[in-house]
């Protein structure tokens, strides 16, 4: 007879004798017991599983009925045979048959403390003496039959013995009771801060079936950590096969096969009310989801897609108040990450991406937040936008209590952030599921991709909460990204996941970008796919652009709000209608309430550090494509693959780390903005690389916020950017060039925005001027000789800044002391109509911050002349610089020393930056530093404010009030006395002015020319004239045509003639 032919008689004995047994249990059953008996009507019938289960067909179809049919090629076989060998002849006979009696009293022992059962009262006795055709003891078949009887035939007494038996078991099946605790310091526990779960009847079979077979499970569990190494090789597959027979069973019973009722999604809420409340033991869902993926994807989709609905459910309705708010999260990301051991599978993550849900058919972002899976899991949000309930934490408390609440919140927000963070990085590592999850990041950025539009309409743009998600797994996915692993280029492959065709590029002209992309087609570079790497990094700085860029620009808005409707509350009067300042205090502690929460969210360290990390990785790469281009001298030209780069890469990152100085200094020194500062160095010094001046003048206001001591801090790396690095002798002469180019920016504020931009410039130009070898890069480039060098220009546009600037300050200042003398006399100020009185107090508003603001940039200026005056000479002597020099000197040294220098007394001068006597000392400096002839020429030739005794008076102040040394009074008393001879001398000059012939006279000024051009278009114009122009314009006065210096043509033979006159005249 053949082995499989004994085999099958085998089988067919342990079936008879089953039959048997189950005869006899089946008409001991009470009535009770055999109403839930399997019968034609039951789930057992035949048309739910075949072959049906009943006393005529025996145990042939409880067999097929259990969650396998294993054969004696089982993986316990060896096991097995080891366990119940047949007694041999010989020698050792009766010790080996008492050694296999006793491993079988050992196994029974271990699954009757599993199961809660006495193996001799279900009438297995014939089952632990029959043995397989090998010898061995079936235990796999025992265990099935243990649960098959337990669960069938016992199913009103199972309960109770397993309750009796398992009184010392930890395992806590209450699993209704939940415990009122909350993460808010500010509000105590309420119903409402519970997330809840759905109930179920825990009294039904189905439940009474599930606790069982859980609570089985975690019994085995604690009997595996018990076995010693003696029992370990009997034991130990033992208990596996009792663990994967009740997570097998378990399937069973979710999928309603073992129960009267088909109803799937009760079931499946038994597992997620498990999960919720922390109930399964450890193991028991690895193994069950590895099964029903075993089994059949069908049967993995039939218990956990309702699972993943109840989360997804769950979460929805949860807010970041809650207690346990993140906990679906938590478990979505327990399950994705289930797999198979030594595989990258992951189950979950495939049904995940499968979901009907995971990737909606939307058209905005709203839409795609509320109609996604992730959506929910996305959305704990702490920004009071989309969770109108934080309002009443943010009441009646100031900043620091509005901190406090934030750093509650953001323990939550950091926790749901890293959570996500493993849930995506989970299903990327599955190759089943990456594809969709690039697809839901891209989406998720692309329908959000309008957000930082100056009229972006926010009610269709996801919520704050979700972008805010979005942001952190993005970074956090970068963390682990390297500069060399990303493509430049990708952002013109055909598969890239953002579009940024129409952004404003760093440098690159349309046709360059089009050259770049039809040389990167003939080369064949787009035949790949993107690397993840590369996708990954641009995914992540777009998102930087359309998350915290919008959210940057919010909060300095809501900031101006405050301040605008603060100054509308202080300028109504009583008299004004109730309802209108009621409104303005009501919409004013709602903006500071949301400022409040926004403050609290944006000053988050981890979020600002993450950042940070993140810009930093961003500099590194671009510094290295920048390298390929280097030279000695600096760079010529910016490589292709830079200048095509969307400007906002830059952009982005100057605009955050202003934010990080204002809000926490302290980060400046993370090691991650070395690379940074070095960046913002390298593009300010090389003019091509950047196009934008506003992006230019943004860059500078970065740099300046990182120069040691203008922020109260100091650090040795960041200084040795301005100090060790060989790109940093081109600093000083940048700024020069920015702040000549910055006077004609564009925009509708070029006016305003260039005295900030040249304020900044001013302070690093006094900063490194400190420093010995920017101080000789500085009086180095002041030698050049060329007329249209940048040190002349820039000194050019220093004079016109200075004139403007203390003019407009000082007029103010006599407005403001006008006001100020009216309203002292109390009774004069009242008899005035109410109107005019709220009129001029709010013009002395206007007047008072238009003068701080003025002499703030003034003082700047001048103390810029002053250090530079100190060391510099010829350049400030130049015919086209001197003479306008002079006039703006002896102009404020009127203002401040003439006879109506009282007007500019006011209340708390230091209010407005107002120190007349350093303003003073700092003009007369000056007019010391470059003590001359030839300046004391330049002094004269101002007929308006020029005068013998505005010298004097002024030297009776400095006197007075020991403005300056003595030997500097001295000094000036000497300049004073030749200014007046020259003056002296010039009156000759006045005499014969009228005299000039008309073609020795320059067209403009109308004065005798000393040393006429020819321009292109044939006019002839004095060189001093027209270099002065030229300084401010590139083009002829009188056709608008471009024109440099290099184009002028001296005028020989007129100059000839105009020397011959002047000698004819006795001139000079």
């Amino acid at each position: 007879m053949s082995e499989k032919t004994t085999e099958e008689l085998e089988r067919e004995e342990i079936r008879r004798r089953r039959l048997q047994r189950l005869q006899a249990l089946q008409g001991s059953r009470s009535p009770s017991e055999s109403s839930v008996s399997p019968t034609a009507s039951s789930p057992l019938s035949t048309s739910n599983v075949s072959p049906s289960l009943n006393v005529s067909t025996g145990l042939s179809s409880m067999t097929s009925l259990s969650p396998h049919n294993p054969a004696t090629n089982s993986p316990t076989a060896s096991v097995e045979r080891k366990l119940s060998k047949p007694v041999v002849p010989g020698s050792g006979k009766e010790m080996q048959k008492e050694k296999t009696v006793n491993s079988k009293k050992l196994i029974c022992d271990t699954i009757e403390r599993i199961f809660c059962v006495d193996i001799q009262s279900l009438g297995l006795e014939q089952s632990l003496n029959a043995t397989n055709v090998s010898g061995s003891l079936n235990t796999y078949d025992i265990i099935n039959q243990v649960l098959m009887a337990k669960l069938l035939f016992n199913r009103t007494t199972y309960e109770k013995m397993d309750v009796e038996t398992s009184q010392s078991d930890s395992l806590s099946l209450d699993i209704m009771d939940t415990s009122e605790r909350t993460i808010s310091p500010c509000k105590t526990k309420t119903d409402s801060d519970m997330i809840a779960t759905a109930p179920f009847d825990s009294s039904s079979p189905a439940s009474m079936m599930l606790s069982y077979l859980i609570k089985c499970y975690d019994r085995a569990t604690k009997e595996e950590k018990t076995l010693s190494k003696k029992h370990e090789v009997h034991l130990k597959e033992v208990i596996a096969q009792c663990k994967e027979l009740c997570t097998s069973f378990s399937a069973l019973v979710m999928r309603g096969i073992l129960t009267e009722k088909s109803d799937v999604e009760e079931y499946s809420l038994m597992l997620f009310t498990y999960m919720m409340n922390d109930c399964l033991p450890m193991g028991y869902l690895h193994d069950l989801v590895l099964h029903c993926h075993s089994e059949s994807n069908d049967q993995l989709r039939i218990i956990f897609q309702p699972v993943l609905q109840h989360l997804r459910q769950t979460i929805s309705k949860a807010t970041i108040q809650q207690e346990n708010c993140i906990k679906p999260l938590s478990i979505l990301v327990n399950l994705c990450d289930i797999k198979p051991q030594g595989s990258t599978l992951r189950p979950i993550c495939i049904l995940l991406t499968s979901n009907e849900n995971w990737m909606p058919d939307v058209d905005t972002g709203r839409a795609f937040t509320q109609s996604s899976y992730l959506g929910p899991f996305m959305s704990i949000s702490p920004f009071i936008e989309d969770n109108k309930e934080l309002l009443s934490q943010y009441t009646d408390i100031n900043m620091q209590g509005a901190m406090a609440v934030g750093a509650s919140l953001a323990h939550v927000v950091e926790s749901a952030g890293e959570l996500l963070h493993s849930l995506l990085h989970s299903m990327l590592r599955c190759h089943e599921s990456r594809k969709d999850v690039l697809m839901f990041l891209e989406k998720a950025v692309t329908l959000n991709a309008k957000r930082n539009r100056l009229q972006a309409e926010i009610r269709l743009s996801s919520s704050d909460g979700f972008l805010m998600y979005l942001l952190q797994v993005l970074q956090q996915l970068c963390s682990k990204v390297k500069p060399n692993t990303i493509d430049p280029v990708y952002i013109f492959h055909p598969q890239a996941r953002i579009d940024v065709k129409s952004n404003s590029k760093l440098c690159a002209t349309d046709k360059e970008v089009q050259d770049l992309v039809s040389e990167l087609e003939m080369t064949n570079r787009f035949n790949a796919e993107p690397k993840f790497s590369t996708e990954c990094f641009f995914l992540t700085i777009h998102t930087h652009h359309i998350v915290l860029q919008p959210w940057l620009m919010v909060y300095k808005r809501r900031f101006k709000d405050l301040r605008q409707i603060k100054r509308a509350l202080t300028e109504l009067q009583t008299g004004q209608d109730p309802l209108v300042i009621q409104a303005l205090k009501d919409r004013f502690l709602l903006i500071e309430r949301q400022q409040f929460n926004w403050t609290s969210i944006l000053h988050d360290a981890s979020l600002l550090r993450k950042t940070v990390q993140f810009f930093g990785l961003t500099a590194e790469w671009l510094l290295s494509l920048i390298e390929t281009s280097q030279t000695l001298e600096g760079f010529v030209t910016p490589p292709k693959q830079f200048g095509t780069l969307p400007e906002y890469f830059a952009d982005d990152m100057a605009e955050f780390i202003l934010f990080v100085s204002d809000t926490r200094p302290p980060l400046l020194e993370d090691v991650k903005f070395i690379p940074i500062a070095s960046l913002m160095v390298i593009l300010i010094c090389n003019k091509s690389f950047l196009t934008n001046p506003y992006l230019a003048a943004k860059l500078v206001e970065v740099v300046y916020m990182m120069v040691p001591n203008s922020k109260q801090h100091e650090h040795l790396q960041l200084l040795s950017i301005f100090t060790q690095n060989r790109y940093a002798q081109h600093l000083s002469k940048a700024l020069m060039r920015i702040y000549v180019e910055c006077e004609n920016m564009g925009g509708s504020n070029e006016f305003y925005d260039k005295f900030s931009v040249r304020y900044h410039i001013s302070v690093l130009i006094r900063k490194l001027w400190d420093q010995p070898a920017h101080k000789q890069f500085i009086i180095n480039e002041s030698m050049v000789k060329s007329g249209d060098s940048v040190f002349v220009r820039f000194v050019n546009m220093l004079i016109n800044d200075a004139t403007f600037l203390l003019d407009e300050s000082l007029d103010t200042l006599k407005a403001i002391h006008d006001t100020q003398v009216a309203m002292r006399d109390v009774a004069l100020w009242n008899a005035q109509p109410q109107q005019l009185q709220q009129s001029r107090q709010h013009q002395l508003g206007e007047d008072e911050r238009q003068c701080r603001s003025y002499m703030t940039l003034a003082n700047e200026t001048v103390a810029v002349f002053h250090c530079l005056t100190n060391e510099i000479k010829q350049p400030f002597l130049r015919p086209e610089l001197s003479s306008r020099l002079g006039i703006m000197l002896n102009f404020n040294l009127k203002q401040l020393c003439g006879p109506k220098c009282r007007d500019l007394k006011v209340e708390d001068p230091e209010k407005y930056e107002f120190n007349p006597k350093q303003l003073l000392s700092q003009l007369v400096d000056i007019y010391l530093h470059l003590e001359c002839d030839q300046f004391a020429q330049a002094i004269v030739f101002d007929e308006r404010s020029y005068s013998r005794e505005l010298f004097d008076d002024c030297i009776k102040i400095l006197a007075k009030n020991a403005i300056t040394p003595k030997h500097l009074i001295a000094e000036f008393q000497s300049l004073a006395a030749k200014v007046h001879t020259f003056a002296v001398a010039s009156l000759r000059q006045d005499v014969v002015h009228h005299d000039i012939p008309d073609k020795f006279r320059d067209p403009i000024m109308d004065t005798l020319m000393i040393d006429p051009v020819i321009l292109p278009s044939g006019t002839v114009m004095d060189r001093s004239v027209i270099t002065r122009h030229l300084l401010n314009s590139h083009t002829d006065p009188f056709n608008r045509q471009p024109l440099s210096p290099d184009e002028l043509q001296p005028a020989t033979e007129l100059k000839k003639e105009i020397d011959v006159w002047k000698c004819s005249q006795g001139l000079q």
